[in-house]
């Protein structure tokens, strides 16, 4: 296995904790700033915002599920606090985690009540009639 992609598999697995690139770089036995410099030149994204997109998207799973608070996503994402957490996902996605999880709410209810939109949706993405 590759040291970019043991450093993929590492990053998801920790993405609960408050990883740093530093961690990442130590647990591969490589430099910080050559496993930076590697890891950029082969996704066109730092590790450090990497790592920052993994939690965001992460985080918009767990609130599309409905059943977490944001503190409680804040904490299971290896957030300080919620308020941290928060700025960061306004900055990666230009809502709130609270404006994310009531229009993906308000969504599924609408789909539920009308199934047919859903359906037409997901026929338009993936050619299903």
């Amino acid at each position: 296995k590759d040291i970019l992609s043991m450093a993929t598999t590492y990053i998801q697995t920790n993405i609960h904790t408050r990883l740093t690139v530093n961690e990442v770089a130590s647990h591969l036995n490589i430099g910080y700033e050559k496993f930076r410099k590697l890891f950029t030149a082969h996704y066109n994204i730092s590790p450090g915002n990497y790592i920052i997109h993994q939690r965001i998207n992460k985080s918009q799973r767990m609130l599309s599920h409905g059943e977490l608070s944001i503190k409680e996503i804040a904490y299971r994402l290896g957030y300080v606090d919620a308020y941290t957490f928060s700025k960061q996902f306004k900055k990666i996605t230009g809502r709130t985690p609270s404006d994310f999880q009531n229009i993906f709410v308000q969504f599924s209810v609408f789909t539920f009540q009308h199934p047919y939109v859903l359906r037409n949706l997901l026929a338009s993405r993936h050619h299903i009639n």
